[in-house]
């Protein structure tokens, strides 16, 4: 991600066609690594994000540690689309005391203003 700020800022090297390359590339040379999709895969991806699923073994859903991302349900909406399961789904993640503790989206995907606002 070319943050401002960072070596990259200001640069877009990367598009939906290039990434998918990478990742096949990746998956092609290491077949038995774990390959996951994670922040800039909205931005830089695109579109082509479903096609991607079929390169990865998993991605992140939701937000990153350093940008927010798209709704996880999304997320999962896009997945099923393209066939795939989610493992564990029908499985609780969080203690309810932390469950009660998320909060709605106040930046990027979803929202009037950008990530890292």
């Amino acid at each position: 991600m070319p943050f401002d700020g960072t070596p990259l800022e200001g640069t877009w090297e990367l598009t939906p066609q290039r990434c998918l390359r990478v990742l096949a590339a990746t998956r092609f040379v290491f077949p038995d690594v774990e390959v996951r999709l994670a922040g800039g895969r909205e931005i830089h991806l695109r579109s082509l994000q479903p096609l991607a699923l079929h390169i990865a073994n998993s991605i992140f859903l939701g937000d990153y540690l350093t940008s927010e991302g798209q709704a996880g349900g999304d997320d999962l909406e896009m997945i099923a689309d393209a066939g795939f399961e989610v493992q564990g789904a029908g499985e609780p993640t969080l203690p309810g005391e932390r469950h009660d503790l998320l909060r709605t989206r106040q930046r990027g995907a979803g929202t009037e203003l950008p990530p890292n606002a």
